[in-house]
């Protein structure tokens, strides 16, 4: 990986300045609301679950 980075910046391809983020915001956005999904779908099929659980004793 480092041997591609150091590729990309001779090549012009990698901007490396210190007042530029290694990240872009939109990449950052996604991993973000990647992990809120995954938080919310763990928590739905809990739900799920639980619901399934109390309604057999019923």
């Amino acid at each position: 990986m480092l041997k591609r980075w150091v590729s990309q910046k001779h090549g012009g391809v990698l901007d490396m300045r210190p007042d530029k983020p290694l990240r872009s915001e939109s990449a950052s956005e996604a991993e973000r609301l990647q992990r809120e999904l995954l938080r919310v779908t763990t928590k739905r099929d809990f739900l799920k679950k639980a619901l399934g659980y109390f309604a057999k004793d019923s």
